[in-house]
């Protein structure tokens, strides 16, 4: 449905990041079941994909998520946000996206 789960380290569910823009900040110790309420709530977009490609940044702060769309989305995982949205370079599904150095 275009989410990315972000989880932590401790594989605790931090953050819920939806295609459309919205995210959903989760508390800790979120149990699955509960993850599941709150991504039926969440809002995804109007159309929402899948997401195809990911990519983590290297220090953990952005993530690259490629859409079945064709979107490409910077996400700020720490604030839930999105620096850059691409849609108009690909009519076709991402199959990979990644950081560079």
């Amino acid at each position: 449905k275009g989410q990315v789960w972000v989880f932590d380290l401790f594989e605790q569910l931090k953050i819920i990041l939806g295609e459309g823009g919205e995210s959903s900040a989760t508390s800790s110790g979120i149990d699955m079941m509960d993850a599941n309420s709150a991504t039926n709530s969440a809002a995804v977009g109007s159309s929402p994909v899948t997401v195809t490609s990911i990519d983590l940044s290297l220090h953990g702060d952005f993530l690259l998520a490629g859409y079945g769309s064709g979107h490409v989305i910077l996400w700020d995982i720490l604030k839930g946000t999105i620096l850059k949205r691409i849609v108009d370079l690909h009519s076709s599904s991402i199959s990979s996206a990644r950081f560079t150095s």
